[in-house]
């Protein structure tokens, strides 16, 4: 074989093997469904925001309470994260700089008065602390876990995606959310 034939197979190889790391990086960055979660420490509830544009409400033994389809990305190329403030759960739209609360039917009503920083609202605030496999949120009686693994997890090993609460008095976990891409 030539060298020249050689070297454009392995051109050809190169691009197919950049190609792949291309999609399966871009699978990775989608696979992530969850956008921001907040806890309400009075009730325990946890309210997830999915990149599907539902809201949904979990109590803390991982009953879904509530779901709220919502315009994640405001029609403006922004995004939204959650705010739970004195028991309120709140939805920051970013780019329009408009707030919902949210009531106990789900509905959203706009609020003029916003008990938390809006200029700077950012995903995973109030606590929440990042790991290698995600987020992290501990309260005295529970631990809330959002895990995802890293690209290099996902590319070569472990896929599952998941959101469990645990009681840390009983070790008892409830998987609220789970996606393995296989």
């Amino acid at each position: 074989m030539d060298s020249k034939k050689t070297m454009k197979i392995g051109k050809i190889l190169l691009i197919i093997l950049l190609a792949w790391l291309l999609l399966t990086f871009i699978r990775w960055i989608t696979s992530h469904d969850i956008h921001d979660a907040t806890i309400n420490l009075q009730s325990g509830n946890i309210s997830i925001l999915n990149n599907d544009y539902e809201l949904k409400t979990y109590d803390v033994s991982g009953q879904l309470l509530s779901t709220t389809n919502i315009d994640l990305y405001d029609n403006s190329g922004g995004y939204a994260a959650l705010a739970c403030v004195d028991g309120k759960l709140y939805v920051a739209m970013h780019r329009t700089d408009v707030i919902y609360m949210t009531e106990a039917s789900g509905e959203m009503v706009v609020v003029d008065e916003i008990p938390f920083d809006a200029n700077n609202p950012s995903p995973w605030d109030e606590g929440w602390e990042r790991d290698g496999k995600g987020w992290t949120y501990a309260t005295e009686k529970t631990v809330y876990k959002y895990n995802y693994p890293s690209f290099w997890r996902y590319l070569f090993g472990d896929r599952e995606i998941s959101f469990a609460i645990t009681d840390i008095q009983t070790q008892e976990t409830v998987v609220i959310w789970s996606f393995d891409e296989k």
